[in-house]
């Protein structure tokens, strides 16, 4: 009489914070270059220089507005990444990795909070008359300047100098490709910039090329499950 072996089996199971990271990684990239190509003009050098200009800029300006609203967007899915970023760099530098974290996390906040006052703002006075959005030209200059406690959104450069840190920390750590890890690097540092839209735009760009594939494979990975 024979018996049969039985032979025990593996199955797959996917991640669910896995895959949501993953995604998140990958989404943040998109979006963003798609942010600065819905800008009316993606390669400008010099924005409004006053209350006025700005009231032309946002008038009937359909584009900019979804521009500021995917880049506001962008606020999660940064503070995931640097999440991600930091649980993967910590290992091996571990000082470094919770100092990129907190910069980048405080500039998330400020990204949020600097679309919702000067993007989801503009937005609503763009339902005004002509003439009722001209003779807000003041409080728009004020707003421009960051008057009052919205001094507090000068703190944006946390945010892509945090990620700096990590594009350095993956290149020092080797977790990733190096030329992932130079591009996140390269374009974190060019959108620490004097708001000037055309090194957004190419910023974009290079960081598209540094977090795309990274995201990608993340999203390979997290779909291909783990062993039970």
């Amino acid at each position: 009489m024979s018996t049969a072996t039985a032979f025990p089996t593996t199955t797959r199971r996917i991640d669910p914070e896995a895959l949501a990271i993953a995604l998140s990684v990958t989404a943040f990239p998109l979006l963003f270059v798609a942010a600065q190509a819905l800008h009316p003009d993606p390669f400008a050098i010099a924005g409004p220089a006053n209350g006025a200009e700005f009231a032309a800029r946002i008038d009937d300006a359909f584009g900019l507005h979804l521009a500021h609203f995917l880049e506001f967007l962008c606020a999660p899915l940064l503070l995931v990444t640097a999440l991600h970023l930091h649980h993967v760099v910590k290992p091996i530098r571990p000082h470094l990795a919770t100092i990129a974290v907190v910069m980048a996390a405080i500039g998330c906040f400020m990204l949020a909070g600097n679309k919702a006052a000067l993007g989801r703002t503009a937005s609503a006075f763009d339902t005004l008359d002509d003439a009722v959005l001209s003779g807000l030209a003041p409080a728009l200059e004020a707003l421009m300047q960051r008057r009052g406690f919205m001094a507090v959104l000068w703190g944006i450069p946390l945010l892509p100098l945090g990620f700096a840190l990590f594009g350095f920390g993956l290149l020092a750590t080797r977790r990733a490709a190096r030329w992932q890890a130079g591009a996140i690097l390269v374009g974190s540092l060019m959108l620490a910039n004097p708001e000037i839209q055309a090194v957004n735009t190419v910023a974009a760009l290079v960081l598209a090329v540094g977090l795309l594939p990274y995201g990608i494979g993340l999203t390979r990975t997290a779909l291909a499950g783990r062993a039970d």
